[in-house]
């Protein structure tokens, strides 16, 4: 029972949102890892409704998010159970409630691909606090999308952001 049938049935992650080419009733095929596609930058409503976290997690941000007056999703949103501090515990539990998974001996599940995480503490360098994702592509290179900003191309083994000094560490996000 790979989803979990003898608990009731989710009707709600096997279309996620695209149900009309996800029918998957069962849960049982995998979405394939996020692929790197720059012609999103001249779309504008997508870079609009999109942060990090929403880019990470590869689907489409919610346009009522809190994000500087535009869209993209924060980690737990979609569970309802949000991060309640700038913390890298606090959000990588959010992000597993909407779930992420750990690495296992660097590897992620097959349906999952990885996602590197950043904190800037509040008061760094005058900055208030924030986060900052960056997710693994199918090709094995890593990319980015900073908040409503363009997605950025990072390479096969990304510097970290300048302005993001604590790293967290790795996690497993759904494709």
């Amino acid at each position: 029972d790979p989803i979990g049938l003898e608990g009731g049935w989710n009707q709600y992650v096997y279309a996620s949102i695209h149900p009309t080419y996800s029918i998957d009733p069962l849960g049982l095929i995998d979405k394939p890892a996020p692929v790197f596609n720059r012609e999103l930058n001249s779309d504008a409503y997508y870079l609009a409704v999109n942060n990090c976290y929403s880019y990470a997690l590869n689907r489409y941000g919610n346009p009522g998010s809190r994000i500087f007056g535009g869209g993209g999703l924060q980690p737990g949103e979609l569970s309802g159970k949000e991060f309640s501090k700038l913390t890298c515990s606090s959000i990588f539990e959010a992000s597993k409630n909407d779930g992420a998974k750990d690495l296992d001996n660097g590897s992620c599940p097959s349906g999952y691909h990885k996602a590197q995480l950043f904190i800037r503490p509040h008061n760094f360098i005058g900055m208030g606090g924030d986060y900052h994702w960056y997710r693994q592509d199918a090709n094995g290179e890593w990319s980015d999308k900073q908040g409503v900003g363009a997605i950025r191309f990072r390479g096969k083994d990304p510097l970290p952001p300048i302005d993001y000094p604590e790293k967290c560490g790795t996690i497993c996000l759904p494709n």
